[in-house]
């Protein structure tokens, strides 16, 4: 949806993701649109290795979903070109969190599949800034996230206790060399 949106205004989109079927999807969606997204089912580590390099990169509601967040990002950090910017969303690790993003999104209102979110595996703002920062990216913003499913809507707050979002920038002097076994 994200990547769709960013190439309706003009982007030169690449939509990546490990979900083959998740891919194809998007692949049969985006025919019915008059714009282009380069969707690919890959790595981040083989997109750093085929060393693709980008201004802008989003990583929305997927950090939460892997077991090592820090390689996500130290790959980010190699992808992202000098002065470019990545945008991060996921959960915060706490009750309410707990409570909305679990009980509520995955037994009350069936948002999405049972089992979906592994609350061990929500992030802690302070530990994505700290993962972030040792990847050699500088943080330029935090904002909470207020999701209204009633309403299909979302808007950014102060309250960083279910979802939050993350700006981060990888600066011109940064000669990130990492690797990644992701």
């Amino acid at each position: 949806v994200l990547s769709e949106a960013m190439a309706e205004k003009g982007g030169h989109v690449h939509g990546i993701d490990l979900s083959q079927p998740m891919i194809e999807a998007a692949k049969i969606h985006i025919q019915t649109q008059p714009f282009q997204v380069d969707y690919r089912c890959i790595r981040t580590s083989e997109c750093v290795a085929n060393h693709e390099r980008y201004d802008m990169i989003t990583c929305m509601e997927m950090l939460e979903h892997v077991a090592d967040p820090s390689a996500i990002l130290r790959d980010i950090a190699s992808l992202l070109k000098p002065n470019g910017y990545a945008f991060l969303s996921t959960l915060n690790r706490g009750i309410k969190s707990y409570l909305g993003a679990i009980v509520a999104a995955e037994y009350l209102t069936n948002l999405v599949p049972k089992g979906t979110h592994r609350h061990a595996w929500f992030i802690k703002p302070m530990e994505l800034v700290n993962m972030c920062e040792k990847a050699g990216l500088k943080v330029v913003a935090l904002s909470g996230m207020d999701y209204h499913p009633l309403l299909k809507s979302a808007n950014l707050s102060r309250r960083l206790g279910i979802n939050y979002l993350l700006a981060v920038q990888k600066p011109l002097s940064s000669d990130i060399n990492t690797t990644s076994a992701h």
